[in-house]
């Protein structure tokens, strides 16, 4: 199976599409961001898909964050 999305956890309120875009391109062409928010208030709940156009990429980002992107807020 070949994925091209990853989960990224941990967003603070004041990462936005643009800077995970921004940091993510750095692996691979970003296909699309999806930063899930809360239905009725509209607040973001602090996680988010991004969607490569390569599966290639997800493999490259599994590599350098171990698994998973815990703490890429940080290094946003």
């Amino acid at each position: 199976m070949s994925i091209k999305k990853v989960f990224v956890g941990g967003i603070k309120d004041n990462i936005d599409e643009n800077s995970l875009k921004e940091y993510f391109e750095q692996f691979g062409a970003v296909q699309a961001i999806d930063v899930v928010t809360d239905k009725d208030t509209g607040k973001k709940r602090g996680f988010a898909f991004v969607s490569f156009e390569d599966y290639d990429t997800v493999d490259k980002i599994v590599c350098k964050h171990s698994i998973h992107c815990r703490g890429l807020a940080n290094v946003l």
